[in-house]
């Protein structure tokens, strides 16, 4: 299948290339017209026309070769061009998440409402067993900490709705989370678990 779709791209991009060669010709050809003095001004002028919009057709056409060579590169890598390193291939630091996202906010839509900026009616999302995890892992926090963390891992507000809400900077809402998530890191990895 990917076999098929990466000779049609090639099939695609030699045909734009081809196009562009024409382009090219015609525009010189054009630009001869324009030069020669001999040909009548009326001549040069429309020459001249037809020239910028062959250029401007020529960059269309620039422009979906260069799709067109991105996404064969893409296919035939199975990574984005220009990237040393495919996506699978990140530090384990950039590819890991030390709780699970869904289960965070199920865990939160779970829990009773004890901040006043949480105004969403809860439901009995997350098991017993998911929940006491969580405060397990939950519990080496600070009250500010895990505050900042349920309201961006729980209920994925930005930074800037956070920092609004509690009445601080947005750099301290990022500097609380990152040292909330290395506790929380920390804490897994004494009470194992996923």
């Amino acid at each position: 299948m990917m076999e098929d779709l990466l000779k049609q791209y090639k099939l695609s991009l030699k045909g734009i290339k081809k196009k562009r060669e024409q382009f090219k010709e015609q525009i010189n050809c054009l630009q001869e017209v324009i030069k020669d003095k001999r040909n009548k001004k009326k001549d040069r002028l429309l020459a001249k026309e037809e020239k910028q919009l062959l250029e401007a057709e020529d960059i269309i056409y620039a422009g979906i070769e260069s799709d067109l060579l991105f996404a064969i590169e893409w296919m035939k890598t199975g990574k984005n061009p220009g990237n040393r390193r495919a996506i699978e291939r990140r530090s384990v630091y950039q590819n890991t998440k030390p709780v699970d996202p869904v289960l965070m906010q199920r865990y939160f839509r779970s829990t009773e409402n004890c901040y006043e900026w949480d105004r969403e009616e809860k439901e009995y999302a997350a098991s017993y067993s998911e929940r006491v995890h969580i405060d397990d892992l939950l519990s080496v926090l600070t009250e500010s900490e895990r505050e900042i963390y349920l309201m961006k891992k729980g209920y994925a507000l930005s930074l800037n709705k956070i920092a609004d809400e509690r009445g601080i900077v947005k750099s301290v809402v990022s500097r609380t989370l990152k040292r909330a998530e290395k506790k929380i890191e920390e804490q897994l990895l004494l009470v194992g678990g996923n």
